[in-house]
Formats: structure tokens, sequence, C-alpha cells
């Protein structure tokens, strides 16, 4: 599970320290790479201020079997998004935060599915 973070400060130095010429979990190539670009301090100008906003840039060459347009990858985000809002574990952290209009039910009921399958308990027989 990757890090959580309790302000963009802390995000960007957590970013900062894993580009760090003493942390191994990179190459020097791969960190050549990645660049921490257009960082905002809460104070403009000054550097001790916490940084409020930054963004992280990758360069290179990423081989890929299938080519995918923004609009099919933003259309598959929102895709899985939807079933993650519609389970129990998302219908119970709304309940837990205070969040109202979450209502979770099951696939069939959401979808009009028809059930193929039924199960009955009944005595064993050999």
């Amino acid at each position: 599970m990757p890090p959580t973070y309790g302000s963009v400060a802390d995000a960007y130095a957590g970013v900062m320290s894993f580009l760090n010429p003493a942390n191994t979990a990179l190459n020097a190539t791969q960190k050549a790479a990645i660049s921490v670009q257009d960082v905002v301090q809460q104070v403009e100008g000054d550097d001790t201020t916490p940084v409020v906003s930054y963004t992280v840039v990758t360069t290179g060459n990423y081989p890929s079997q299938f080519l995918m347009r923004l609009g099919d990858l933003q259309r598959s985000a929102i895709r899985v998004l939807n079933i993650v809002m519609q389970s129990a574990p998302f219908g119970e952290l709304a309940g837990l935060q205070g969040v109202s209009g979450v209502e979770i039910a099951p696939y069939s009921e959401q979808f009009g599915l028809a059930d193929y399958l039924s199960v009955e308990a009944g005595r064993v027989s050999h």
C-alpha cells in the first residue's frame, strides 16, 4: 500500500527523499528521468515555508504493447470508481464520515441481473 501524507508538503518531502542520491530504490538513470517542477511555497519566494504545490514530470521512452488515448484512460478510471462507490466498504466509509446519498445494494438489484443458480440446504445422503 502506498504511503499516505497529511499535507502537500509531506508528499513533496517524500518525493524529494525518494530522489535523494543516497536512496537506492531507483538507479541513476531512472532518477534522471524524474524531475520536480513548478514548486510553489506557501509564501512566494520564502523557501522556508511549506510547499503547497508541485509537479512531478517523468521523461523517457516507455514501450507499450497497446496505446491508450487519454479519453479511454479517463473512461476506465470513471468505471472503476463507479464500481468502488457501490461497494460495501465504500458505503461503510461514507457512513463513518457522515456522507449522505450513498446507497449500497447487491449488484443483482442494482443492475437487474437474473439469478441463474439457487441453493437449498438439505439432508446429506450417500
